[in-house]
C-alpha cells in the first residue's frame, strides 16, 4: 500500500510533465492552439496558427492572434509561425486543421500524414479541404465573429451528426488523400461544411452536394437525416427520415461473393403545400405507395452514389473490410487483381417504411 502512495504523485507528475499539460508554464504565457490553416506555394508550405492567448485574471477577454510560418518542408514552416509569438504554443486543445486552396489540390496527403504522425499535434483533429488562400483566411480571422465560427465547428465534432472527418481516419501513410473529406466554404453568415470532396490519389474527383453527401455520410457510419423533395399527384411534398440505417450482408450467388446494402427507416412525417394533400397523405392506401416510391428515389440516389464511386474502383466507404471478414485471402488476390470491381460485387436498394 505504501508504495502505491508513493507511486502515485509520481505517476501523476509524469503525465502532466510529458502531455504537456504542466503548470509550469502559467496560462497568461501560452498560446493556445485553435486552429492550424496549412497550404503551399510553388516552392514551399505555409501554415498559419491561430493562437488564443488566455488570460489568468479576466475569463473570456482571451485574445486571438495569427501567426504565419513559411518553409520548404511544413516542419520549418510550423516553427517559424511557432516562432513569430512571445508565448509558449500548446496544442492540446486545437481541434481543426485547415487545408488551403492550393494544399487541397494537390499534396492534401503530405499534410495530412505530418499531422497524423507529429507527435505535438492531434490525430483526432477534424480535417476540412477549403478553397482559401491564405490572405482569405486571414481576412476571415479579423472578423468580429470568427472566433464564435471556430466554437461553433468544434462544437459539430460533440454532435452524434458530426460533418467532419479526423485525421486518423484519412491518412493513408502513403502521403496521398484518399477517401472524403467534408469542404469547408465560407460565407456571409458563418460557414458550410455539408459537402464532401472525393480524393483518389491525391486529387479531389468528386463534389457530392446536399443529398448526395449525406447518404456519403450515412455510409461512413455518421448519423445523419436525410430529408428529400418529390412529386405526388402532380403536388410537391416533402419528407425526412430521422434516423436511417445501413444494413451489410454477403451472399454468395453463381460463386461470387455480393455485399447486399440496404437502406432502412422510417418516415413519420410528410409535408405538403395544401391542407386537402396533407389529409390524404395520411391514408393507409397512400401511406402504403408512398413506401413504394420513397423506397425507389432512394435506392436510386444510392446507385448513383456507388457508380461515382465503387464501381469506378474507389472505396471510400469501407466495402472492402466487408469482403475481407467474409475471406481475407479471397479478398485481397480479388482485390489487387481488380477482380472484385469487373462484376456487381455491391447491390443497394432502400426500405422505407411511411408510418
Amino acid at each position: 500500500m505504501n508504495k502505491t502512495k508513493v507511486f502515485a504523485p509520481f505517476l501523476v507528475f509524469w503525465i502532466l510533465t510529458f502531455c504537456g499539460c504542466s503548470s509550469g508554464v502559467a496560462l497568461s504565457q501560452r498560446g493556445i492552439v485553435k486552429a492550424v490553416f496549412a497550404d503551399k506555394t510553388i516552392t514551399n508550405y505555409v501554415v498559419g496558427l491561430v493562437i488564443v492567448q488566455g488570460s489568468e485574471k479576466e475569463a473570456g477577454k482571451e485574445e486571438i492572434s495569427l501567426q504565419w510560418g513559411e518553409g520548404e518542408t511544413l516542419a520549418q514552416a510550423i516553427q517559424q509561425a511557432e516562432q513569430q509569438g512571445q508565448s509558449v504554443v500548446f496544442y492540446g486543445q486545437n481541434q481543426l486543421l485547415f487545408a488551403g486552396k492550393q494544399a487541397s489540390q494537390k499534396g492534401l496527403g503530405k499534410v495530412l500524414d505530418y499531422f497524423g504522425t507529429e507527435q505535438a499535434s492531434r490525430p483526432n483533429m477534424a480535417v476540412y479541404a477549403t478553397e482559401q488562400t491564405p490572405e482569405e483566411f486571414e481576412e476571415w480571422t479579423e472578423q468580429e465573429d470568427f472566433f464564435q465560427q471556430l466554437n461553433g465547428l468544434e462544437k459539430d465534432l460533440e454532435k452524434s451528426h458530426k460533418q467532419a472527418r479526423m485525421i486518423y481516419e484519412l491518412n493513408t501513410g502513403e502521403q496521398k488523400a484518399e477517401g472524403l473529406v467534408p469542404f469547408l466554404e465560407k460565407k456571409e453568415n458563418g460557414t458550410d461544411t455539408s459537402q464532401l470532396v472525393l480524393y483518389d490519389d491525391d486529387t479531389p474527383i468528386l463534389l457530392l452536394k446536399e443529398n448526395q453527401a449525406q447518404l456519403a455520410r450515412l455510409l461512413l457510419g455518421t448519423p445523419v437525416v436525410l430529408e428529400y423533395v418529390t412529386q405526388y399527384q402532380g403536388n410537391s411534398i416533402g419528407y425526412s427520415l430521422q434516423t436511417p440505417r445501413i444494413t451489410h450482408e454477403i451472399q454468395l450467388e453463381n460463386g461470387k461473393p455480393i455485399l447486399h446494402l440496404t437502406l432502412q427507416g422510417s418516415v413519420r412525417g410528410i409535408t405538403a403545400a395544401t391542407a386537402q394533400m396533407q389529409a390524404q397523405l395520411s391514408r393507409w392506401e397512400s401511406r402504403k405507395e408512398l413506401s413504394r416510391k420513397f423506397s425507389q428515389q432512394i435506392s436510386s440516389e444510392l446507385q448513383q452514389l456507388l457508380q461515382q464511386t465503387w464501381q469506378q474502383g474507389l472505396d471510400p466507404f469501407g466495402f472492402g473490410w466487408w469482403f475481407g471478414v467474409w475471406n481475407n485471402q479471397w479478398y485481397q488476390q480479388n482485390s489487387s487483381s481488380g477482380a472484385l470491381w469487373q462484376y456487381p460485387s455491391v447491390v443497394v436498394e432502400a426500405d422505407v417504411e411511411v408510418v
